[in-house]
């Protein structure tokens, strides 16, 4: 047997006892688990995977400000063999006007500084007031940003509890702290 579909409704690929509408088990080192294929010769062309809620908070039939719009989580388990979401991403509805429609997209991971919860660490956000990438939008997750160099580890480094910028430093000391020579130009 290679599927089932269960009295339930729900389908399994190489799984007797689907848990989820659609549950494909991959055995171990098997390769890719699920291939969206499209062929064709348009350059404009591509598989696409749609996430689409098709009602809106409550019983409305139209979507509403900070309703979700889906989630792509990805999912393991601890060594005591408990479940846990590791990594997910999410979209929301921004704004729901006709015609000045806008998105927000939530990239969060599993904080080791709060016991495995999920914390936000990116958010891309566009909504009436303007487009935006937003490190730390919760401000409470203290997230610090590091940017590499070549050969400098912290090129640009935010020390976000502290509220202070480091240029060439990971330990800034002041609001701006620049370590090494720089050039400032009167325009």
């Amino acid at each position: 047997e290679r599927m089932r579909i269960h009295t339930n409704g729900y389908v399994g690929i190489n799984e007797a006892s689907p848990s989820a509408h659609l549950h494909v088990m991959q055995a171990s080192n098997a390769g890719v688990g699920l291939m969206i294929e499209e062929d064709t010769n348009d350059a404009t062309a591509a598989p696409d995977i749609v996430f689409y809620k098709s009602k809106g908070s409550g019983a409305s039939d139209h979507g509403g400000d900070g309703d979700d719009l889906g989630h792509l989580r990805f999912r393991g388990k601890d060594d005591a063999g408990n479940t846990h979401d590791y990594f997910d991403m999410y979209s929301e509805i921004a704004d729901a006007s006709n015609g000045t429609e806008g998105g927000r997209v939530s990239f969060r991971i599993a904080s080791t500084s709060a016991s495995g919860a999920m914390r936000e660490l990116l958010r891309l956000r566009s909504n009436s007031s303007g487009d935006e990438v937003v490190i730390n939008d919760a401000h409470y997750n203290h997230v610090d940003f590091r940017v590499e160099g070549d050969t400098d580890s912290s090129l640009l480094f935010t020390d976000a509890s502290a509220d202070k910028v480091g240029i060439g430093l990971n330990a800034p000391k002041t609001k701006l702290t620049v370590e090494g020579a720089f050039t400032l130009k009167e325009q």
